[in-house]
C-alpha cells in the first residue's frame, strides 16, 4: 500500500475496513488497529482499549453485519485522520436494521489506527423487513435511512 504515513494509505486502510466488515472478518478488522488503540463505538459509550478488547468488539459487531458499504469516498485531512460515512445492514435474532454511521479514525506513523470514533445514534437506525434487507444486500443499494435528521 506504499507509505504508511500518507493520505493514500489511510484511504486504502479504511476501504479495507469496510470490506472486512462486509465479510465478517473480526480478526482482519482488529489487525488494522495498534496494540493500544481505543474504540469509541458509539461516541459517548465506554471506550474499548487494546487489540484484544477491539477484536472481541468486532467479533460481536461483525457477526451481526450482513452488508457494509461506504456512502461516499473516504475523506482525509491534513493530518493523520480520515473518515468514512457508512451504511450497515444488520440482523440479530431475526430483527433487521439499516444503520448509518460516520467512523473517524486517527492513525499513527506506522499506518495503524490508534483511535476510532463512530458517530451514530438511535435516529440513525431503521428497522427493515427481511425482504427490504435482502433487497439492499442483493442490489448493493446504498441509501440513507428513511428517518431524516432534524
Amino acid at each position: 500500500m506504499g507509505d504508511t504515513d500518507s493520505p493514500e494509505f489511510r484511504r486504502k486502510s479504511l476501504e479495507s475496513y469496510v470490506a472486512l466488515f462486509g465479510v465478517q472478518d473480526a480478526a482482519g478488522l482488529a489487525a488494522l488497529f495498534a496494540d493500544d488503540a481505543v474504540i469509541e463505538d458509539p461516541v459517548g459509550k465506554p471506550a474499548r482499549v487494546g487489540r484484544e478488547s477491539i477484536e472481541a468488539f468486532f467479533t460481536g459487531a461483525a457477526a451481526r453485519v450482513r452488508y457494509a458499504a461506504a456512502q461516499a469516498p473516504v475523506r482525509g485531512s491534513h493530518s493523520r485522520f480520515a473518515a468514512v460515512p457508512l451504511i450497515f445492514v444488520t440482523e440479530s435474532d431475526g430483527v433487521w436494521q439499516r444503520v448509518a454511521a460516520v467512523d473517524v479514525m486517527e492513525f499513527n506513523t506506522a499506518g495503524q489506527i490508534v483511535h476510532m470514533r463512530a458517530f451514530h445514534g438511535p435516529e440513525d437506525r431503521e428497522e427493515l423487513s427481511a425482504e427490504a434487507a435482502y433487497a439492499i444486500i442483493e442490489d448493493g443499494a446504498v441509501t440513507p435511512p428513511a428517518t431524516p435528521h432534524p
